[in-house]
């Protein structure tokens, strides 16, 4: 007999991490200041936050000092590359006096991490000029990595900024330059960056620039998935098949997308591997298919954002009925059945774009296949639309056994610049396990 679990939000208790026996635990990603879940209204909110535009203070670029055998000319080593504290960035400006380099930065803002570890006094380097060797030696003083002074109004406090955001210059000196916050204090209201990224030059802000702090793209403000136990027994074991339906779901008037065009917002899991299919939102604003929900078979040759017209899906569906409305209340439910994992799998959503009771089939694709292989972060399990080589392995398992409400909205370099959340009132599930 199928049992089926209700995951009322109502339940203030139970729907968030923290209260006795909840429904969810974090999944892997951790709440930051400016990405949050709570209750409002009986219904699961996901936040994400964005300070309102204001002015800088002032802003830095990264620097590195050379020998005192550099040159004592201004700008004499501006457009050349130095090497240094194992990565290359372009000289932006130099100052003969003082035998400072300025570049955009030392780290990474898609690597993320600690902060970056600027050159030190014993830090070797070497430039470059096209190609030819112009100087080595070894720094004489500490360097420094690039920050922005926001404004007074921004928080005081210590690592507000420090989980998942970004600044971006909107206006003023170097408007478009954005980058992500590594570090941040909150007295001095100093955010330290990993480093400066442009589509042109970057350039140093000065009190000129004005910018706004927001959610940085390609992570969710902190997912959740349901209660799961740290044994091969999970509470949320769902069986050979998954049945869900997700009541009262809101993507606020404005929502930003990112230039992938996909949101993420509900994962579908094998238990013994990361990934799985997962329903997403298409908000790429301004495309003629913005707020068009997709389904994502990831990841392999295919990796097929399966859509309305996509040529394996089978539903039948117009554009119309399979978009949803930023602002507008809207129903769905998911059928999902793994199969053998060669050839037989099946995935079938319907849709209430509207909230008015009626529900239309807008996906379904039939002959899935499940291909496990290894990369960098471990072994996975991926679904294709198209048959995968060599069948099933032996090691795959093909029981559902878990389910991931995770609002990540966000691309590579996407930055939010207004405050928009993604609501759910009630959640259904089936399956068994101790919820």
């Amino acid at each position: 007999m199928v049992q089926y679990k209700d995951l009322d939000f109502s339940d203030t208790t139970r729907a968030l991490e923290g209260g006795t026996n909840p429904f969810f635990d974090t999944g892997g990603s951790a709440n930051g200041n400016i990405g949050h879940n709570e209750i409002v209204d009986g219904k699961l909110r996901w936040t994400m936050e964005a300070d309102p535009e204001r002015t800088a203070q002032t802003g830095t670029l990264a620097s590195a000092v050379l020998d005192a055998g550099a040159s004592a000319s201004d700008d004499f080593y501006n457009g050349m590359s130095i090497t240094v504290v194992g990565v290359t960035r372009t000289i932006l400006d130099y100052d003969g006096a003082t035998r400072t380099v300025y570049v955009s930065g030392w780290g990474s803002n898609l690597a993320g991490g600690s902060v970056p570890t600027p050159p030190g006094s014993s830090s070797a380097f070497s430039i470059s000029d096209g190609g030819t060797p112009a100087r080595s030696g070894t720094c004489q003083a500490g360097g420094t990595n690039p920050t922005l002074t926001l404004a007074s109004a921004a928080s005081s406090e210590d690592d507000y900024y420090n989980l998942g955001a970004a600044v971006i210059l909107t206006g003023g000196t170097g408007s478009g330059q954005f980058g992500r916050v590594a570090d941040y204090d909150g007295a001095t209201r100093v955010a330290t960056l990993y480093t400066w990224e442009a589509s042109g030059t970057v350039v140093k802000p000065d009190n000129t620039s004005d910018y706004v702090a927001g959610y940085w793209g390609g992570a969710g403000p902190g997912r959740r998935r349901l209660n799961t136990s740290t044994t091969n027994t999970p509470d949320a074991w769902m069986g050979p098949w998954s049945y869900q339906y997700h009541e009262r779901v809101l993507y606020s008037v404005g929502f930003q997308g990112h230039a992938s065009g996909v949101n993420k917002y509900l994962y579908h899991h094998e238990y013994s591997a990361g990934a799985g299919p997962y329903i997403g939102f298409n908000f790429n604003q301004g495309a003629a298919d913005e707020g068009l929900i997709e389904l994502q078979l990831q990841h392999g040759t295919s990796n097929a954002r399966v859509g309305y017209n996509h040529a394996r899906n089978t539903a039948g569906a117009t554009q119309a009925q399979a978009t949803i409305t930023a602002g507008v209340e809207f129903s769905f439910e998911t059928e999902y059945y793994p199969g053998t994992g060669k050839d037989d799998g099946t995935f079938r959503c319907w849709l209430d774009n509207d909230n008015s009771g009626t529900f239309v089939l807008v996906i379904e694709v039939t002959d899935v296949d499940i291909y496990s292989q290894a990369d960098g972060d471990g072994s996975y399990t991926y679904l294709y639309v198209d048959n995968a080589p060599g069948g099933v392995p032996a090691t795959v398992d093909q029981s559902v056994r878990g389910h991931r409400l995770d609002p990540v909205w966000g691309g590579v370099k996407d930055v939010v610049l207004a405050t928009q959340y993604l609501e759910v009132g009630r959640v259904y599930v089936s399956g068994g396990g101790s919820l």
